[in-house]
């Protein structure tokens, strides 16, 4: 019964966001150089709630450009609309097929009238993390080097190439199990079909000098970019929900946040060998000192609800708000290239 009350709870929920999304979308349908955003209505349904509640509170003159849509609902009428935003999780081709179907269409009929798509959904192919490592790589910027596992028995045999230690993750999906395999015996000991799309990844160890790991984040927003957070974990596999939070490390990361990333020109190539428009990049340097991106984000999570909620988090805001201004004005500036 319990799950059923949820169940009815999140349906309501829906019902209700895209009520709300008809009744702001007629009032404004003929506003013009509108901002279509796609979200899918069975999955991730509220992605970027937060932005667009920020959007609403701090520049309501443009919150009526901003029309959503759900997907499958069609969109049948794109007069007005100068720029798709189709937030749908990667990647698309591969999990989704069926809204990547309805989401390529849809950009086409965007592109044939000149309006401009951002993060287009073929693309979003690039960021599984084996494919986005070796675009990556050849960009000059050091990423682990992968095996994707097919042939689980030949990979038990020979590692796929990589020397122990590594670890094994989805290759498709963000989140996920991710075993780490030091031995032999770690190897036998791993299920492998507890995972859809397997891939082995090297071990890096960026442990710094005082025992932490850290992992730096930079969110690419065109050719500029803001940096979201630094975390230091005990842990090598590094969490936000396992951030270390003393008095140095708060004033290293506000250091971080406040300031150009170093790495801003070798996180711009790898957006662009990628095709992306906005991607975020988790990364920490190797014990040369040298740059290693784990991962992009197409569809990274800009803020969670703990960064509003917990009060020892709260340094982060002024952070979120610098992001959420870069990213609207990308947007007004690419709504604003349409040919005339």
């Amino acid at each position: 019964m319990t799950r059923l009350r949820r169940l009815l709870a999140a349906t309501a929920a829906q019902a209700a966001r895209e009520g709300y999304a008809a009744l702001h979308d007629a009032r404004h349908r003929r506003v013009d150089s509108r901002i279509l955003v796609l979200r899918d209505r069975h999955g991730f349904a509220t992605y970027n709630d937060d932005f667009l509640a920020w959007v609403r509170r701090r520049a309501p003159e443009v919150w009526p450009r901003f029309e959503l849509r759900y997907h499958p609902r069609p969109v049948r009428d794109l007069a007005g609309v100068s720029l798709l935003v189709p937030w749908l999780q990667d990647p698309l081709r591969e999990r989704f097929p069926q809204t990547f179907v309805a989401a390529s269409a849809l950009e086409r009929r965007c592109e044939a009238r000149g309006i401009g798509v951002v993060n287009p959904v073929a693309n979003l192919s690039r960021a599984i993390k084996s494919t986005a490592a070796e675009l990556i790589r050849q960009t000059g910027v050091r990423t682990p080097r992968m095996h994707r596992i097919a042939d689980a028995g030949a990979f038990r045999r020979d590692h796929g190439g990589l020397a122990l230690p590594f670890f094994i993750r989805e290759d498709q999906r963000h989140g996920g199990p991710v075993i780490l395999v030091t031995t032999a015996d770690d190897l036998r000991a791993v299920s492998l079909s507890r995972f859809e799309h397997p891939v082995a990844v090297e071990f890096i160890d960026v442990r710094s000098g005082d025992g932490l790991y850290r992992k730096w984040r930079y969110v690419a927003v065109g050719d500029r970019g803001c940096n979201r957070h630094m975390v230091a974990s005990e842990r090598w596999i590094v969490h936000a929900g396992d951030r270390v939070l003393t008095p140095a490390i708060l004033d290293e990361e506000r250091a971080y946040v406040t300031s150009d990333d170093p790495n801003q020109d070798a996180l711009q190539r790898a957006r662009r060998a990628l095709g992306l428009d906005v991607v975020a990049f988790d990364y920490s340097y190797d014990h040369d000192g040298r740059l290693v991106i784990w991962e992009p984000n197409p569809f990274p999570v800009l803020v969670a609800r703990y960064n509003r909620d917990r009060a020892d988090l709260q340094y982060q805001v002024p952070t979120i708000e610098r992001l959420y201004r870069l990213l609207l004005d990308d947007l007004l500036e690419r709504a604003a290239r349409l040919p005339a």
